[in-house]
């Protein structure tokens, strides 16, 4: 069976887009930002896949890391999201068109100022198993 690398990062992106709310407001989600892109976004970072075959089937660990970006003053805006992030992906199992996700949890959040002083980041990272 195929690698569901995709297959998982379309999954989480099918569970967030026009999900993620903030004040009222939909809050985009984007694997390729666009320039031009108004604050606040979500965007998928970097994906680590290790192995935990324990018998005859493929097994993957798997962590999954989305960021969080806001020019708003303090953490406020970030932490909230984070928190709208978690209540729709922790404890969740999405449906896959390659493999099966067994479990999705939220592993980690943390926030930081970018280096601009000005925007804040947070990041959410997930820990996805798969099998296939």
């Amino acid at each position: 069976m195929s690698d569901p690398s995709w297959a998982v990062q379309k999954a989480i992106f099918t569970a967030l887009n026009g999900n993620v709310k903030w004040n009222g407001a939909t809050v985009p989600v984007y694997d390729n930002v666009p320039q031009d892109a108004a604050y606040p976004y979500v965007s998928f970072d970097e994906q680590l896949s290790v192995e935990a075959d324990y018998l005859a089937e493929r097994k993957d660990d798997r962590t999954f890391y989305l960021s969080v970006w806001s020019n708003q003053p303090g953490k406020k805006q970030v932490l909230e999201i984070m928190a709208a992030l978690d209540a729709l992906l922790h404890r969740k199992r999405f449906t896959m068109d390659v493999g099966y996700m067994v479990t999705c949890y939220v592993a980690r959040k943390s926030t930081q100022r970018d280096i601009d002083r000005v925007t804040y980041q947070g990041f959410v990272t997930l820990r996805i198993v798969t099998t296939h």
